[in-house]
């Protein structure tokens, strides 16, 4: 599991629907989305609180990189 901290990516800035397409499309199929947490196939984006951090947790290392190839 690597966890990336997206807060200060472009990422974050994207329309729901539209990071969840992406997310969809390239990492796993979306199952569930709320404002501060939205999961799929092998993928969790979560809202930290305390540190006021968009968490996203992907299992795969490759789609790890293609997610900071495409992000950071």
């Amino acid at each position: 599991m690597i966890i990336l901290n997206v807060t200060d990516t472009d990422f974050i800035a994207l329309d729901v629907e539209e990071a969840n397409r992406w997310l969809n499309d390239n990492i796993g199929s979306l199952v569930h989305d709320d404002w501060d947490c939205s999961y799929g196939d092998g993928w969790r984006l979560e809202y930290e609180p305390n540190t006021h951090s968009w968490l996203l947790q992907i299992q795969e290392e490759s789609k790890a990189i293609l997610f900071q190839l495409r992000w950071d």
